[in-house]
């Protein structure tokens, strides 16, 4: 069976992109793309009208790929009601965002993909990011708005979701960082939550941006990737944990099959990509 080829880039949603980063993604064939949140700097989008649509995922991506996206924290600083919208925009069919928390099964290779909101899921994390960064009193309504609906409900569907899911392979996929060598500072909300769950429902990965640096670290057989060194990085620090960390602007690239998941970090300036880990399961 052949790989299935995924990009993973969060914190794509500058002006700056690096421009062979965009070449390389446009070049190469892809079977899918995860946006991992924080999508439209500095302020979000404000409506399907927004020229960012155009300037800057228009720009970036190829329109025929499939781009499953997750939220991020300056996402909300705009509307991100818009954001799940344009999934059922008309004249633009491959941005698929269909609520604040969705999965989706690759039954072909057993690889279920759960796409979280870590917004709606840490509380005290995201105000704190959100009065830093001068939000709107509307804006910051809306979220919390949002926060009483969806808290304690993405919460029951993720654990029981991970709880049924009978797949080889599992993905969980979000905007902050569980495990991260910086620069942010850790979500203890987010890992207090989700570090049980991955170890008692044996998640394989999670996929995170935020953190603007590449990042390949392993914690209780899941490894925790951060991919978000698009446009300016920060290096990071090492931790006990760490297996792979970088500020060289790339992005991660997983190979998915029914018996491996291949972590890879995509480079322009390399003709061939670095391989950073290996998982294998009969």
């Amino acid at each position: 069976m052949s790989f299935k080829r995924i990009i993973c880039i969060g914190d794509w949603g500058y002006d700056t992109m690096d421009k062979g980063i965009i070449q390389k993604i446009r070049q190469e064939n892809y079977d899918e793309i995860f946006l991992m949140g924080d999508n439209f700097y500095f302020n979000g989008v404000e409506d399907e009208n927004d020229k960012q649509w155009n300037d800057k995922l228009k720009k970036y991506f190829p329109p025929h790929i499939k781009k499953c996206v997750v939220l991020g924290n300056h996402d909300y600083l705009g509307n991100v009601h818009c954001q799940l919208l344009y999934t059922f925009n008309k004249s633009y069919f491959s941005w698929f965002l269909p609520h604040f928390y969705y999965d989706i099964m690759d039954k072909q290779r057993s690889c279920h993909f759960f796409f979280i909101d870590t917004q709606l899921l840490a509380l005290e994390h995201t105000m704190n990011l959100s009065n830093a960064c001068n939000i709107s009193q509307d804006r910051l309504q809306d979220y919390l708005k949002l926060y009483d609906i969806f808290h304690e409900a993405h919460k029951q569907w993720l654990q029981n979701s991970l709880k049924h899911s009978s797949a080889k392979w599992k993905f969980v996929i979000g905007h902050y960082p569980v495990l991260s060598g910086g620069p942010h500072e850790m979500v203890t909300e987010l890992s207090s939550f989700l570090l049980p769950l991955f170890r008692k429902y044996k998640v394989d990965f999670y996929l995170s941006g935020h953190d603007h640096n590449t990042q390949v670290l392993k914690k209780n057989n899941t490894l925790f990737l951060v991919s978000g060194g698009t446009s300016f990085t920060v290096a990071p620090e090492k931790r006990k944990e760490t297996i792979f960390s970088t500020d060289k602007k790339g992005y991660i690239q997983l190979n998915t099959s029914l018996q491996e998941v291949n972590v890879e970090f995509v480079q322009p300036s390399r003709k061939k990509n670095l391989l950073i880990h290996s998982l294998f399961k009969k």
